[in-house]
């Protein structure tokens, strides 16, 4: 089948991958800039992962783009199973974002009864005098 049903489509689908790139390109300069040993010590372990994943996946999809752009049938490319691989280890590091997100959240809204009574007692004059 042709790649454009029109010398015009083609024009159009071209212009837009162009945009794309040039967009990802813009969106990830600052980061391209940067050399990864400066970046990750500041970065906990959750944003480290975070981080290998979306380089991962934004490598990957380039490669696919490109083969794309060249009319190579880039879903039986080897750079598929990567995506693929890829999106499985982003869905591993959602789930675990979202179990430390939960288990945060349930530490700050649990009260220490025993702590609390404590205080209270301290900081409150026996009702019956001594």
């Amino acid at each position: 089948f042709p790649l454009f049903s029109t010398m015009e489509g083609g024009i159009k689908r071209l212009a837009g991958f162009r945009k794309s790139v040039e967009s990802l390109e813009h969106q990830l300069h600052d980061l391209l800039e940067l050399e990864r040993s400066e970046v990750t010590p500041k970065l906990g372990n959750l944003e480290q992962a975070e981080l290998t994943v979306l380089m991962a996946y934004t490598t990957a999809s380039l490669c696919f783009m490109g083969l794309k752009a060249e009319g190579l049938n880039a879903a039986k490319h080897p750079v598929m199973s990567e995506l693929n691989r890829v999106q499985k280890y982003m869905v591993k590091v959602k789930k675990t974002a979202e179990k430390l997100r939960v288990e945060r959240d349930s530490r700050k809204s649990k009260v220490d009864v025993e702590a609390a009574k404590r205080i209270i007692e301290h900081n409150t004059e026996p009702a019956v005098p001594q």
